[in-house]
C-alpha cells in the first residue's frame, strides 16, 4: 500500500514541476535557481533517475512516519504561526537601538531579565492553579517594536495584550514587515498606559475578571503607578509585575528593576543588571507633571 502511494506521489510531482517551471519562467525577475529550472533539459535517462529517487524518498518518508507515535503525527487545525517581530534579535548588550522615532529596542539585559525565573514562576503557578490546558495571560506595557512581546510569547504566554502610546514601531516591525507576524491571540492597543487602564476598568466592572498572570513595563514608572497596576490588574494568588521603578518620585535619571506581587510588595530589585545600569525611557504620561503624583496611594 505504501509503495502504491509513493508511486502515485512521484507521478503527481512531474506535472506539478512542469507547471512550476512554466510559472517561474513567466516572471520578469528570476533567481538563478528559477532560470536553471526553466532552461533544464529533461532527458529520458535523467527523468527515469529522478522518478526512482522520488519513489525512494517518498517510500522512506511514509515508512518512517508509520513508525512514529500517533501523537507526533497529530496536527492542530487551529495552530497559527508564532508571534514574531522583525526587531527580535537586533538587541545589544548595554545599548539601546532606535526602533522608530518614538521608541527604542531596549538593551539585551532587559530581555534576559524577562526570561529569568520571575515570570516563569508565575507561568508555572498559573498552570498548576488552573490546569494544564490553561493559557497564561500577559500584559506588555510599552511594547514598542514587539521584542518584549515575542519574549513573553516564547515563554508560553500565548494570550498577550500589548500596549504602547505609539504604534509606529509595532507597525514597522510586526504588521508591515514581511517577516513579522501577529497571531489572533496577541492584541495590540495604541494607547498610553493610563488610557488603557481606563478602558480596562470600563470593560471589567467586576474587578475579579480580566486579571493578568504577569505584567511587564518597558519604560520607567513611579513606584505608585507600579503598585497600582500590580494591585488592580494582577492575579491575586500568584501574579507578578516586572517594572523599572524610579529611585525617587518623578526622578527619571535612574531606576531599579523591581518584581512586585499582587499586593504591591517588592519581591526582588536590582539597580544594575549585568554591566547595564538600569535606565529606561520615561513615562510619557507623567514627565513634567507636578507632584503629588495622581497615582499616589494615600
Amino acid at each position: 500500500m505504501l509503495l502504491h502511494l509513493a508511486l502515485a506521489f512521484a507521478a503527481f510531482l512531474s506535472p506539478v514541476e512542469s507547471w512550476a517551471t512554466e510559472r517561474w519562467s513567466r516572471g520578469s525577475s528570476r533567481s538563478r535557481r528559477e532560470m536553471a529550472l526553466s532552461s533544464y533539459d529533461f532527458r529520458d535517462s535523467d527523468e527515469l533517475q529522478r522518478r526512482r529517487f522520488l519513489v525512494e524518498i517518498a517510500t522512506s518518508s511514509l515508512i518512517t512516519a508509520s513508525r512514529l507515535p500517533q501523537s507526533s503525527l497529530a496536527i492542530d487545525d487551529d495552530d497559527e504561526r508564532p508571534f514574531h517581530s522583525a526587531g527580535y534579535g537586533r538587541e545589544e548588550y548595554t545599548n539601546s537601538i532606535i526602533a522608530s522615532r518614538d521608541t527604542n529596542i531596549s538593551p539585551k539585559e532587559v530581555y534576559d531579565t524577562l526570561q529569568s525565573d520571575f515570570l516563569k514562576e508565575a507561568y508555572l503557578a498559573a498552570k498548576r492553579e488552573k490546569g494544564s490546558d490553561y493559557i497564561p495571560i500577559a500584559l506588555d506595557v510599552g511594547a514598542g517594536a514587539g521584542v518584549s512581546t515575542e519574549v513573553l510569547y516564547k515563554l508560553g504566554f500565548r494570550n498577550i495584550e500589548a500596549v504602547d502610546w505609539s504604534g509606529s514601531a509595532w507597525s514597522e516591525n510586526v504588521v508591515d514587515n514581511p517577516s513579522g507576524h501577529c497571531p489572533s491571540s496577541v492584541t495590540f492597543f495604541e494607547l498610553d498606559d493610563e488610557r488603557y487602564l481606563d478602558r480596562w476598568r470600563e470593560t471589567y466592572t467586576n474587578r475579579g475578571d480580566g486579571l493578568f498572570d504577569v505584567i511587564t513595563f518597558n519604560f520607567a514608572v513611579n513606584e505608585s503607578k507600579a503598585k497600582l497596576f500590580a494591585r488592580e490588574l494582577l492575579n491575586k494568588k500568584y501574579g507578578r509585575l516586572l517594572a523599572p521603578v524610579n529611585t525617587e518620585q518623578d526622578f527619571w535619571q535612574k531606576q531599579t528593576y523591581q518584581e512586585l506581587d499582587s499586593g504591591g510588595n517588592v519581591m526582588w530589585s536590582a539597580g544594575d543588571v549585568g554591566a547595564w545600569s538600569v535606565l529606561f525611557q520615561p513615562d510619557v504620561t507623567q514627565v513634567g507633571r507636578c507632584v503629588p503624583c495622581p497615582f499616589e496611594f494615600q
